[in-house]
């Protein structure tokens, strides 16, 4: 599947208020890989942000599993690389 319905699966968790993986996610298990639904069904955020999940949706996907911010902060260190960079707004 694409890297879109694996965003889909996740947000349709999210709505649907689920706690335990892609069961909660209607309609959604069906079309996804082995590998992507047990990555969903583990819970597993730093698979997840690796796979390509967009980070505002592994945000809200881990506070509805019931994690705290420095919880999934600590699941997902290391995952970027420091960027030194300069942004136009602190110039």
């Amino acid at each position: 599947m694409s890297l879109y319905g694996v965003q889909k699966a996740v947000f349709d968790a999210i709505r649907a208020g689920s706690t335990g993986g892609c069961a909660g996610a209607p309609g959604t298990s069906g079309q996804l890989t082995e590998a992507e639904a047990a990555l969903l069904e583990r819970q597993d955020l730093r698979g997840l942000f690796t796979a390509g999940v967009h980070p505002v949706l592994i945000n809200a996907y881990a506070r509805s599993i019931g994690k705290a911010r420095d919880e999934y902060r600590e699941i997902l260190a290391g995952t970027l690389a420091e960027q030194n960079r300069e942004v136009r707004w602190r110039r």
